[in-house]
């Protein structure tokens, strides 16, 4: 409100996306996500506040900017990432789709009950998105990245058996899986840049 009693009126769309968009880092890789550096909840998806009406809201940020590029989504309707990286914001990498859809990806691709994680990965989603966060805190780093997603690999520390060679000396099996794990785990700013012209830019961030 201002002092006169009347609403503010809301921030243009680019207004917000300049701010949508300074928390996010992209992967210039082929195919790369959109990494949200911003803040993240306990369920491993980012928050954004946005102000609509002279009144502020938390969203989650990847419905945010989908609904914002193609309108509303209907109410039973989710949000399914093809990448799997809760914190990931990519346009591309985001469609909608059933719950029956959602849990049928969720098996394919090895995630079943109990370990509903955005990939297999020790820490969970929220412990993996704040872990890249973490890491690009500063940027695009290609390097920190690749250290912070291989810390949550169930495999990266585990052994290799050796085996005997011809000459009875011990080699490096290479054939076998690595077994027994070790122990004490860590359980820019316009519409047209992004491509998000034609949306009525009122997402509600529903779930």
């Amino acid at each position: 409100m201002t002092l006169d009693g009347s609403r503010c009126a809301p921030p243009p769309v680019e207004a917000e996306l300049a701010r949508f968009f300074a928390k996010v880092v992209i992967d210039p890789r082929p195919g790369g996500c959109h990494h949200w550096v911003g803040a993240i909840g306990d369920d491993g998806y980012g928050r954004f506040q946005v102000r609509t009406a002279g009144s502020v809201r938390t969203v989650r940020p990847h419905l945010w900017v989908f609904e914002l590029a193609h309108g509303l989504r209907p109410v039973r309707v989710r949000l399914l990432h093809s990448c799997d990286e809760t914190g990931c914001v990519a346009l591309g990498h985001l469609r909608v789709g059933t719950q029956a859809q959602n849990m049928a990806q969720m098996h394919r691709r090895g995630r079943g009950r109990r370990r509903h994680t955005s990939v297999v990965d020790l820490r969970g989603p929220t412990g993996r998105a704040r872990a890249i966060r973490a890491a690009l805190s500063d940027g695009w780093d290609e390097a920190a990245f690749s250290t912070a997603v291989a810390a949550g690999n169930p495999f990266s520390h585990q052994m290799v058996l050796p085996v005997a060679g011809t000459d009875g000396t011990l080699a490096p099996n290479k054939r076998l899986p690595r077994l027994f794990p070790a122990r004490g785990l860590p359980a820019a700013s316009s519409v047209e840049k992004h491509g998000l012209a034609g949306g009525n830019g009122c997402g509600d961030g529903r779930r």
